[in-house]
């Protein structure tokens, strides 16, 4: 055969980057140039894989089905989970440690994947991409996504209010924190890592029970890990010297989107539908763009303020929280001024 048939004679390597099949030409008697095609190629296959503009979780849908907890064949896979099988199982079926074991049923991944893997919120934000933190609150899905310049950094489960007094949709900004804190309605009530969002609404973040479904009396409760870790990373406001207007606020805080009390929770479709939770750009586009002219505004203000971020500023010009959100305040209604409610 000649050099002219061999080089017809090819066989195909495919890229995992966007399935691209690339020819690779054998010659005969030429398996050094052979050998270093496929290299080319397995190093262009990893490039357009870690470049690729949709290279990120939300394009392909991970898939989930219903397991037993009791199932020895599902407690031998879930070995293969990881360390953070049970933070992971406790995300998805918004449940704390505690309740997931006692969950006769649980919606699990149908393969090992990352808890960011598993975010119902975008990886990335472009719309966002300029603001140093933003932390969004889904009442439909129960779950918060925590961004930094765009890109997710965390995400979890929520449980806002109750049917009859839910979580206000609002934008917030967190001002003070507490290790600890103890609610205006019920002294044994003890609410961890308290996160302050709005005091005479009554809403915060804090560590509490998760029942897997909305519980509150309209604050917005976190597993232990997530509520340390947001306790953390948002930032205080910085007061005057009255201590009670604002100089600079504090990260914002977006709470949206309507959680239907009488139907199946949009995680338990997940078997059927892997895209139940999914928080689209659609459903995101009115807030951002209803809240970004405060945000950014603040945002610039928190960015420019120079020296130590102390309780003593300059007199005048700021107005008190309360006030500087009225044009986005709900009535208080029954919430009424009562600080801290119950968890």
């Amino acid at each position: 055969m000649g050099r002219k048939a061999a080089l017809l004679r090819s066989s195909f390597i495919l890229s995992p980057s966007s399935f691209v099949v690339i020819p690779v030409t054998r010659c005969p008697g030429g398996r050094g140039n052979l050998f270093k095609v496929k290299l080319f190629v397995f190093i262009l296959s990893g490039l357009l894989w870690s470049s690729s503009p949709v290279a990120f979780a939300s394009d392909a849908p991970v898939q989930y089905r219903n397991v037993r907890p009791s199932d020895a064949k599902w407690k031998r896979a879930k070995k293969s989970y990881g360390k953070s099988a049970d933070l992971l199982l406790a995300k998805i079926n918004r449940v704390d440690l505690k309740r997931l074991k006692r969950q006769s049923s649980l919606v699990v991944p149908a393969r090992p994947v990352d808890i960011l893997d598993c975010s119902p919120f975008p990886q990335t934000l472009t719309e966002v991409a300029n603001w140093p933190k933003l932390v969004l609150v889904s009442r439909r899905v129960q779950a918060f996504g925590a961004y930094e310049r765009g890109r997710l950094v965390r995400w979890g489960p929520t449980s806002t209010g109750v049917k009859e007094q839910p979580t206000p949709e609002h934008l917030y900004f967190t001002s003070w924190k507490s290790r600890r804190k103890t609610s205006s309605l019920d002294r044994s009530w003890i609410m961890p890592w308290y996160v302050n969002l709005h005091t005479s609404m009554g809403v915060a973040f804090h560590q509490y029970s998760l029942p897997g479904r909305p519980f509150s009396h309209g604050c917005i409760r976190l597993l232990k890990d997530d509520a340390i870790w947001m306790y953390h990373w948002t930032d205080e406001w910085v007061p005057n010297e009255d201590r009670i207007t604002a100089r600079v606020f504090g990260t914002p805080v977006i709470v949206f989107g309507d959680f239907e009390y009488d139907k199946t929770p949009p995680w338990r479709r997940l078997p059927k539908d892997p895209r139940a939770t999914d928080v689209t750009l659609e459903d995101l586009e009115p807030p951002l763009e209803n809240y970004r002219t405060v945000i950014e505004e603040r945002a610039r203000a928190r960015e420019g303020l120079k020296g130590p971020q102390g309780p003593k500023g300059p007199k005048g010009g700021v107005t008190s929280i309360d006030a500087c959100t009225r044009d986005v305040t709900p009535p208080l209604g029954p919430l009424g001024p009562l600080g801290p409610l119950g968890p």
